[in-house]
């Protein structure tokens, strides 16, 4: 029977809350997408690709059975849903898991909900096998000048130069002095040179690994987007993927929690290597 692709795609979008895979789409597609199609560089799929991935395996899960046990329509419902989980477990089995710790300073309260950027944070990184770990939080008390001088943080995503205000925030904010991973910064704005805002910047020098993350800008997905950019460091390309379906594209609030981004796994293989992780 010829495969109704667009029958597949329409179930797949208004279904995948409601069968409980929704927040891990990336992964199932990252999975089908190495079982079935080996060679080359991942390329994020397309609802299309997702639906005929899904087909390809379901006529492979009945052939391997010797019989008829999963419809191969191209949707992802409750039935594959649980067939496919096993398969999923073992791959994420191949990867060792590895930590990475957070080192938290808020200067500034979030306006967005924190709680549930960082159950999408944990969410997201333990789906590639990375446990977050938050070791330290703390809302500094700095002194009038510091709180004046440093609530609005220049944006160039860089540590350079002694007396910037980057360098700043990170020697004067009182971390431990040892701590490992990366720290993280809520203040209250973040200005580029136009005038202009951003909802977040980084840091790669070494021994300084941090976020800053605009608490009056920032979505729920800005904390994972930007954990992103320092795990795949300055020198991974793209820097901003060209897909809404994956969290580094160019605008946080680009996506939707009903559709949640994930990582492509030429992104996966670099964060993972990165050796901040432990």
């Amino acid at each position: 029977m010829a495969l109704d692709t667009a029958a597949a795609v329409t179930y797949n979008r208004t279904h995948a809350a409601v069968v409980g895979w929704s927040a891990r789409r990336v992964e199932v597609a990252d999975f089908l997408q190495h079982e079935f199609v080996p060679i080359g560089p991942q390329q994020s799929a397309s609802d299309r690709d997702f639906a005929e991935l899904v087909a390809l395996w379901q006529d492979c899960g009945n052939r391997r059975a010797h019989r008829q046990v999963l419809a191969v329509d191209g949707k992802l419902g409750p039935t594959s849903w649980r067939a496919i989980q096993p398969d999923l477990a073992r791959a994420a089995g191949n990867r060792a898991l590895k930590t990475l710790d957070l080192q938290v300073a808020t200067l500034n309260p979030p306006r967005f909900d924190y709680q549930a950027a960082l159950r999408f944070a944990l969410d997201l990184y333990g789906a590639i096998g990375i446990q977050l770990r938050i070791r330290t939080e703390i809302c500094p008390a700095l002194n009038a000048a510091d709180t004046t001088r440093l609530a609005v943080i220049a944006g160039q995503s860089q540590w350079t130069g002694p007396g910037s205000e980057q360098e700043d925030l990170y020697e004067r904010v009182d971390l431990p002095a040892a701590a490992e991973g990366v720290r993280i910064f809520f203040v209250a704005g973040i200005g580029r040179q136009d005038g202009t805002g951003l909802r977040g910047c980084v840091g790669h020098a070494p021994g300084k690994a941090a976020c800053i993350i605009d608490s009056n800008l920032a979505t729920v997905f800005t904390l994972s987007h930007e954990l992103g950019h320092v795990l795949l460091t300055s020198d991974f390309s793209p820097t901003h993927h060209a897909s809404a379906d994956n969290i580094m594209f160019r605008a946080t609030d680009g996506h939707s929690l009903s559709r949640p981004p994930g990582f492509d796994a030429a992104q996966i293989a670099k964060i993972r290597a990165n050796a901040l992780l432990r």
